[in-house]
């Protein structure tokens, strides 16, 4: 567990994470500005599966899964996220194509594509295989996805199912 500081778990160079190898499911808790996964700069994979990843404390502004390494790939498998006023996954490259599992919001962003810096990316999202992960969007300004596409010939292929369950969401 996490409160304030970087993250409750942070990758660096050369630095890889299967979390699909341990046996059992887990719980990683981030609370105030903490993110839950940090990829630094470096880092090379992630694999999160059977695992839950809880921002959902009212303090909670971080990133569940943040990928400042820019690498591609990253997949979830039957996992959880959930986020208050954070965001579930801020990547600038594309997730793996199949994923699954829950990304929980309530008034933050599920998934945001763009450039760890803020600019746009010039990336494609392709989560064309990922019927199996769901968005849920239970407060008032919540998102599902956000793209920040540069350039005018860029793809968001998507089967993931967001439910925007709040008048003010989506």
């Amino acid at each position: 567990e996490a409160s304030d500081g970087k993250a409750a778990i942070e990758l660096g160079v050369d630095g890889s994470l299967n979390l699909a190898a341990l046996s059992g499911n887990g719980t990683i808790t981030a609370k105030g500005s903490a993110d839950g996964i940090l990829l630094s700069a470096g880092a090379k994979g992630l694999n999160v599966s059977g695992t839950t990843i809880d921002m959902s404390d009212s303090t909670s502004t971080g990133v569940g899964i943040h990928n400042q390494a820019g690498i591609s790939g990253i997949r979830l498998d039957n996992t959880t996220i959930n986020i208050n006023d954070g965001i579930g996954i801020y990547t600038g490259a594309t997730l793996d194509k199949t994923n699954s599992g829950n990304i929980n919001v309530s008034g933050g962003i599920g998934l945001l594509l763009q450039n760890t810096d803020g600019t746009a990316t010039a990336n494609n999202l392709d989560l064309s295989g990922s019927d199996g992960l769901f968005i849920d969007i239970s407060g008032s300004g919540g998102r599902g996805i956000v793209a920040n596409l540069a350039g005018s010939d860029r793809i968001v292929d998507s089967a993931v199912n967001i439910n925007v369950n709040h008048s003010a969401g989506g």
